[in-house]
């Protein structure tokens, strides 16, 4: 059981940063189209509402159809949280423009998430800066799918061992509002590096996590 919760918790702080990158780049986007300039401008605006630093090499995709967002880094306090090699975003502009943050896929390509419990809580749930109450409750949003190509996930409690999961594989979809969090793993591969144990398909719904 034990195995199974930090297991849990390591797979939604992984969809919960994959999803606060790219709906923040996204806000951006919404602003100004210019490749490598919106790649600035885009990094420059996410920083600016995240508790963390965001780089990003190179832009790429339509406005119209999705972005391509390569050599993705993602720090806090001069430790990593997430990197990977491609976040390709898939979406419909007239949806996003008139429902928020619906995403129709995204896929990471060699993502590297660490999941690290502070004295003040997890990493993940303090990446981005506190915002004026407005009595609507959890920004809500939606993905469809997410898929995670080779990624690699550590969770790092603070008054426990450091678990590690290599060669994961995932594919999950992602949904907040009112209600709260719920995710929903399709499909999950990985190997427990610490106990050698390999999980070869794992499912299921999951209310919160954190």
């Amino acid at each position: 059981m034990r195995v199974t919760r930090w297991i849990i918790r390591g797979v939604v702080g992984l969809l919960l940063v994959i999803v606060l990158l790219v709906g923040t780049v996204l806000a951006a986007l919404q602003t100004r189209w210019a490749k490598d300039h919106i790649r600035r401008f885009a990094v420059d605006r996410a920083n600016s509402a995240l508790n963390a630093e965001l780089s990003i090499g190179e832009l790429g995709g339509s406005l119209f159809r999705g972005v391509e967002l390569r050599r993705v880094a993602l720090q806090q306090n001069g430790q990593p949280v997430f990197s990977a090699d491609t976040v390709t975003v898939s979406y419909d502009p007239v949806v996003l423009i008139r429902q928020g943050l619906r995403l129709d896929d995204i896929r990471v390509e060699h993502g590297v998430v660490h999941v690290v419990e502070t004295a003040t809580g997890w990493n993940v749930t303090q990446l981005v800066k506190p915002r004026p109450a407005t009595g609507n409750g959890p920004t809500a949003f939606s993905i469809n799918r997410i898929t995670m190509i080779d990624g690699d996930v550590t969770v790092a409690p603070r008054n426990a061992t450091s678990r590690h999961l290599s060669e994961v594989e995932l594919e999950a979809s992602l949904k907040q509002d009112r209600a709260g969090l719920v995710t929903t793993l399709s499909r999950l591969s990985a190997l427990d590096n610490g106990s050698g144990y390999r999980i070869e398909r794992a499912a299921g719904t999951f209310e919160g996590a954190f």
